[in-house]
């Protein structure tokens, strides 16, 4: 098999390599090939459009297969005999294609909308085409500078943008995917993540990729002609640190709280918020139990530099701190803070661990034994 497509009504379409081209529906096939009226057996691209047509991209010009599966081929002078390399439909429902000539076309309703020469093109040789999905009129193409070309297409090529992608060379398909442009080239695959792009290393699969697609729990299949199918799984994890630009850091412990994550770290406190860390956190009200004022304003600033063993939410939706030797235990909640030290009957300022007890009553694991906490008495 060359090429899959799956169209609008959910029927598999597949090229054959010299067989032509069948489709499965409701598990039953039907083929069509040399003997049906095919032009050539060796579909390249199988796309199509909005009306329920299919495109088949041969290397012998464009044949069409419509919703009662009449075979019809497209006659304009410059496709008839086209080896064709790339067929794709864009979010304009136009379709976008490459001769292996390196030309640049449109399609739409079935008629060829637009033409453009290989030495008339920018590209000097397009290889692989995408239509942008977020940008209609707008594709990613390869040209023959083994450099990916971002542009808007008409008549020509205009407002080109160009991107460097080496060392990948000869693209053999291009892929959106997750919000990110995913290259298969004869060395290796890249992706395009913004203005990012990245090739991909120490993979078992770095020859011959011809194509990349994403199955329904976002896994990347990739195939080689030459290496076979390769699945990669994502990263189930988020490295915190890395997204925010943050320093490496030892982190004790976390918790959800009101929408932001609390990190207990060796040097501190760190809220995230949804754009990243929180700088300030302030406080209404710093007490200890026995009602002495903390002369504190904010809840991250009196815990820099100290050393955060635990934090955990009770079912009163208030958050409990455990610090190492400096502030004691601290509660925290709608802005107000209570901080337990040994001044108040803590055993130590050592605390590990904080525990709620069926009956609401708070347990404090420190050096020195267990002290329970009901309401501001320890």
């Amino acid at each position: 098999m060359v090429s899959l497509y799956v169209d609008s009504r959910d029927r598999l379409w597949i090229g054959t390599n010299d067989n032509g081209v069948a489709v499965m529906e409701h598990g039953e096939f039907r083929r069509w090939g040399k003997l049906e009226g095919m032009k050539s057996a060796l579909p390249r691209a199988i796309t199509g459009d909005q009306n329920g047509n299919i495109y088949v991209a041969t290397t012998s010009g464009i044949m069409i297969i419509d919703e009662q599966y009449n075979l019809t081929a497209m006659e304009e002078e410059e496709i008839a005999d086209a080896y064709m390399r790339s067929l794709v439909t864009g979010p304009d429902g136009k379709i976008y294609g490459t001769t292996d000539s390196g030309d640049l076309i449109t399609i739409q309703d079935g008629k060829l909308t637009s033409f453009i020469r290989s030495e008339d093109s920018v590209t000097q040789g397009a290889g692989y085409i995408l239509p942008d999905p977020e940008a209609p009129g707008k594709v990613y193409v390869e040209s023959s500078e083994f450099v990916l070309l971002h542009a808007s297409m008409g008549e020509s090529l205009t407002d080109v943008e160009k991107i460097r992608i080496d060392p990948l060379r000869y693209i053999q398909q291009i892929q959106y995917i997750d919000g990110k442009i995913w290259i298969c080239a004869g060395n290796g695959i890249g992706v395009l993540d913004g203005d990012r792009f990245t090739v991909l290393k120490e993979l078992p699969m770095d020859n011959s990729v011809g194509n990349v697609m994403t199955d329904y729990l976002g896994n990347l299949w990739f195939t080689s002609s030459r290496q076979g199918v390769m699945k990669v799984v994502p990263n189930q994890f988020l490295n915190v640190c890395e997204r925010y630009g943050l320093s490496q850091m030892v982190v004790n412990s976390t918790c959800m709280y009101k929408g932001n994550l609390f990190v207990a770290t060796d040097t501190g406190l760190l809220v995230l918020g949804n754009d990243g860390p929180i700088p300030r956190l302030r406080l209404k009200k710093a007490v200890t139990a026995s009602g002495k004022d903390m002369e504190a304003d904010d809840l991250i600033a009196l815990l820099d530099g100290c050393r955060i063993r635990s934090i955990i939410r009770d079912s009163r939706d208030q958050l409990w701190i455990s610090t190492w030797r400096t502030r004691g235990l601290l509660r925290y909640a709608n802005g107000e803070l209570t901080v337990f030290t040994e001044e108040d009957g803590l055993l130590s300022n050592s605390d590990r661990a904080v525990s709620e007890g069926a009956d609401g009553r708070i347990l404090v694991a420190l050096t020195g034994g267990v002290n329970v906490i009901e309401g501001d008495r320890v």
